[in-house]
């Protein structure tokens, strides 16, 4: 039996079923990279789930900021239990910016997403460039500049 009040007044009934009481999961903490690589280029991301709200997580959103139109875009959504993703649409050399939030859902209710966690910055590892020729500066018979 649920009853409820407001300055309208008090209604009351009976509920059938389980019912949850959740709220929204905390903000994540930032993504972390596990590893780069420039062949093939790509960025290897894990992160960890946070307090759920009193409800299973349902899915994680990962954003992208190329630096190219400074914005976030979708970038993909992973399910539980999986907490890594390998970002493997990047450029070697460039930077990437990363934010994510994770759902969760209560009973048979809609999803609540959490904030956005922190953004996190990445650079894709780049191949070095090819180093300058010497040059030679000085010579005598027992010296080589």
């Amino acid at each position: 039996f649920v009853s409820s009040c407001n300055k309208r007044g008090c209604k009351s009934g009976e509920v059938f079923g389980p019912i949850i009481a959740a709220a929204p999961p905390d903000m994540p903490i930032p993504l972390r990279v596990i590893t780069t690589s420039s062949s093939p280029p790509l960025i290897h991301l894990t992160w960890t789930a946070p307090d759920n709200g009193g409800a299973p997580i349902s899915k994680t959103e990962i954003e992208r900021d190329d630096g190219h139109a400074g914005f976030f875009s979708l970038l993909t959504t992973v399910f539980p239990p999986n907490t890594t993703y390998m970002d493997e649409s990047v450029e070697a050399g460039l930077t990437y910016r990363y934010r994510f939030r994770v759902y969760n859902r209560p009973s048979d209710q809609h999803e609540l997403p959490s904030e956005y966690s922190y953004v996190s910055t990445f650079v894709a590892a780049g191949v070095p460039s090819r180093p300058d020729m010497p040059v030679l500066v000085a010579n005598s018979k027992t010296q080589i500049e």
